[in-house]
């Protein structure tokens, strides 16, 4: 089972600015101790929009890392994908989608179509890298805060367009996260969209990007583990 800590990552930005480097650098190696294998430590994404980011690269630089331990960060075009490249964080490939289309025109400033074509763009980059593996990533799976629920029908269409845009660029995923963007998900909501999705991709590896927001984080994972779920 593979255990990626998030809270670095998705911590930092959600604060105000002001967290100095040496701080998030101290909290990453805490956590490297605690037997962790994989740390996402970073966010390369629009410096403006989310300026709690802004020294992803001085994070990365100033890390002692710990045998074993993977340090991962985030990005979502390829410009945030050469920063990645250029600082020498740990790659984690990824091909994201939302399925709530709100969702994405809000943060993205991107429709479906929009956001999947600057994906496939990406994967271009990856492949000019030598990169041929990547992990697919379906944000908002279980709710957002401008569409309310998703449907399960919602979620398998997003996971569809992430398996098709990774044939077409000849890439292997290795998983594919649903995620729980907002911390809306349930235990019941969880199965009911694992086995929809598993059912439309049998052979699929189906991973869980969780939150716990309304204190539900932990039998959501539970739920996971009790369906076989292992990243």
């Amino acid at each position: 089972m593979l255990l990626s800590e998030e809270g670095p990552r998705e911590g930092f930005q959600s604060e105000p600015a002001g967290i100095s480097t040496q701080s998030k650098v101290e909290l990453i190696e805490a956590l490297a101790e605690t037997g962790l294998a994989e740390i996402a430590c970073c966010s390369f994404v629009n410096l403006t929009q989310v300026p709690q980011v802004a020294d992803a690269e001085q994070v990365v630089a100033r890390l002692r890392r710990k045998a074993g331990v993977r340090y991962t960060g985030l990005w979502l075009n390829e410009r945030g994908f050469a920063r990645a490249l250029a600082c020498g964080v740990d790659l984690k490939p990824t091909l994201v989608t939302s399925a709530s289309e709100t969702f994405g025109l809000r943060n993205n400033k991107r429709d479906r179509q929009e956001l999947l074509q600057g994906q496939r763009e990406l994967a271009t980059a990856y492949r000019r890298a030598g990169l041929s593996r990547a992990a697919g990533y379906v944000f908002t799976a279980f709710g957002c805060n401008y569409e309310g629920e998703i449907s399960a029908a919602q979620v398998e269409r997003s996971v569809q367009d992430v398996v098709q845009l990774a044939a077409e660029a000849d890439m292997q995923l290795e998983s594919m996260y649903l995620c729980d963007t907002i911390g809306a998900a349930s235990p019941t909501r969880v199965r009911k969209i694992l086995d929809r999705v598993r059912e439309a991709h049998p052979t699929l590896e189906i991973a869980l990007h969780l939150h716990d927001t309304r204190g539900l984080g932990l039998a959501n994972a539970l739920v996971g583990l009790q369906m076989g779920v292992r990243r």
